[in-house]
C-alpha cells in the first residue's frame, strides 16, 4: 500500500506549531528563523520586545524570534501560547566581533533588551584591536547580551550555531525530532538552497549575513586581547563548551590588515 506523502505534509502543514527562538543578539538567529519557517511553513515575526507581540492574534503556525531575559511575564507568555523554545549558542567571540561589524550598519541595536547597561554607539568605527572595543566587549552590557542564550539553554532546545553551518539538513532534523514535528528531507533541503547566506546576504541592506563562518574571531584578535575578553565571560564559554584558542602568532598589526580587508 503506497503512502500519500503529500497528503500527510499537507496535514502537518495544517496543524497548530509555534516555535520562538530565543538567544543572544548575533549567534544566527534570523538564518535560523527563515530556515524554520520555510521548512514548516509558518508566518514569522522579529520583535525586539515581548511587547511587540499581539499575543492573542498570534497565527496558529508561527515563528518567533527574540532577545529577551527568561523571566515572567515573558515565560508565561509563551507557555500560555503553546510555543517550543529553541535556543542557539555561537561562540562568544564570534558574537562580539559580529556585534561589532553590525552594530554601525543597524543602530537599532539599542534596542536590544531594551538598551539594558548602554548600547552599542560607542563602538562605531572602532576595531578588534582598539581599546575602546576591548571595553565594551568586557563590559557589563556585553555581559548580558552573551548570557541570554545562557539563561534560555538547560530549560530549552539548545542548537550551536557551529553545527549548523557545519550541516544544516542534520541540525534541521534534529529540530524536528526535538519539538515533535519532523519534516520530509525534501522540505528540508528546499529551505536550505533558498536560505543560503550567500543568498540572504545579497538581499539585506545592513550587513545582516556578514561572513558567518565560525572561528572568524581568530583572524582579528591577537591572543592577550581574546584571553581578556574570553575571562570576563568564563561562564558563557564553560555553559556551551566553547574554548579560548586564539592565533597565538596573530599581531596586531596583521588583526588590523585583516580587519581592513574583511570589512
Amino acid at each position: 500500500m503506497e503512502t500519500n506523502t503529500a497528503g500527510i505534509e499537507g496535514d502537518r502543514r495544517n496543524s497548530s506549531l509555534r516555535i520562538a527562538i530565543v538567544s543572544t543578539p548575533r549567534s544566527g538567529n534570523t538564518w535560523l528563523r527563515r530556515l524554520v519557517a520555510d521548512t514548516y511553513a509558518l508566518k514569522e515575526q522579529a520583535v525586539y520586545s515581548p511587547d511587540e507581540v499581539t499575543w492573542d492574534e498570534l497565527p496558529p503556525r508561527f515563528v518567533l524570534q527574540i532577545h529577551w531575559h527568561r523571566i515572567n511575564p515573558f515565560l508565561s507568555l509563551l507557555e500560555q501560547q503553546q510555543f517550543r523554545v529553541v535556543v542557539l549558542s555561537r561562540h562568544p567571540l564570534d558574537v562580539l566581533i559580529s556585534i561589532l561589524h553590525f552594530a554601525p550598519n543597524e543602530h537599532d541595536t539599542a534596542q536590544w533588551l531594551d538598551g539594558e547597561e548602554g548600547g552599542e554607539a560607542k563602538i562605531f568605527g572602532a576595531s578588534p584591536c582598539s581599546p575602546v572595543f576591548l571595553d565594551y566587549a568586557t563590559s557589563p552590557r556585553a555581559a548580558i547580551l552573551l548570557n541570554v542564550s545562557r539563561e534560555w539553554a538547560r530549560s530549552s532546545r539548545w542548537f550551536r550555531y557551529e553545527d549548523i553551518v557545519r550541516d544544516p539538513a542534520e541540525a534541521l532534523c534534529r529540530l524536528g525530532l526535538s519539538i515533535g514535528h519532523e519534516a520530509y528531507p525534501e522540505t528540508i533541503t528546499k529551505a536550505i538552497a533558498t536560505n543560503s547566506i550567500e543568498k540572504l546576504r545579497s538581499a539585506a541592506h545592513n550587513q545582516h549575513f556578514w561572513r558567518g563562518q565560525p572561528g572568524h574571531w581568530k583572524h582579528l584578535l591577537p591572543a592577550a586581547e581574546a584571553h581578556k575578553i574570553a575571562q570576563a565571560h568564563r561562564a558563557v564559554f564553560d555553559e556551551f563548551g566553547y574554548e579560548c584558542d586564539p592565533d597565538e602568532s596573530l599581531s596586531e598589526d596583521q588583526a588590523d590588515a585583516n580587519w581592513a580587508e574583511f570589512r
